[in-house]
């Protein structure tokens, strides 16, 4: 149930960054035009009097040029979106820890190339037990974990899916 409801949620987010800057133009320009820009727009010449949709369409174009010019800046000038992607690794329990089936079943073929090459050097054995020690211990605790791994691992003694 939580996470039907977290991919509904992702969905809207998603589509919050194409029609946010459009409402928000929209808005304001609807909020704005009439009763301060409407004078001014007459004022220069741009529209007539009576043109208050063709001046309320203008005033829109000018706020969405001028989110783009900010997201520009926020883009290619400040960089912010670096520091929020930091932000959010930091915060995230899973990319510290948190180890995903695909990467077990690499790094268990990685490691028997490594026994391999490494079976007179015992350091890089130490090494390679270590690394084994935790993977199987990921997996005791997390049976999605151990699931996801055991269906990946029988693709190759069967072959995958589709094929």
């Amino acid at each position: 149930m939580k996470k039907a409801l977290m991919t509904q949620i992702w969905r809207i987010q998603a589509t919050q960054g194409i029609f946010s800057p459009f409402f928000w133009s929209l808005t304001l320009a609807g909020v704005f035009y009439k009763e301060y820009m409407h004078v001014h727009f007459v004022n220069w010449g741009i529209v007539r009097d009576d043109q208050v949709g063709i001046g309320t369409f203008i005033l829109f174009l000018l706020v969405l040029l001028a989110f783009l010019a900010l997201g520009v800046v926020y883009d290619v000038s400040l960089k912010l979106w670096k520091e929020q992607t930091s932000v959010a690794y930091e915060r995230n329990p899973y990319t510290q820890d948190r180890i995903f089936p695909k990467e077990v079943v690499v790094w268990r073929m990685q490691i028997e190339t490594l026994r391999q090459i490494a079976r007179d050097k015992p350091e890089a054995l130490r090494q390679i037990a270590l690394m084994e020690s935790w993977i199987e211990d990921q997996i005791r605790r997390d049976k999605a974990l151990a699931a996801g791994v055991e269906k990946l691992e029988s693709y190759g003694k069967r072959g995958a899916p589709g094929r």
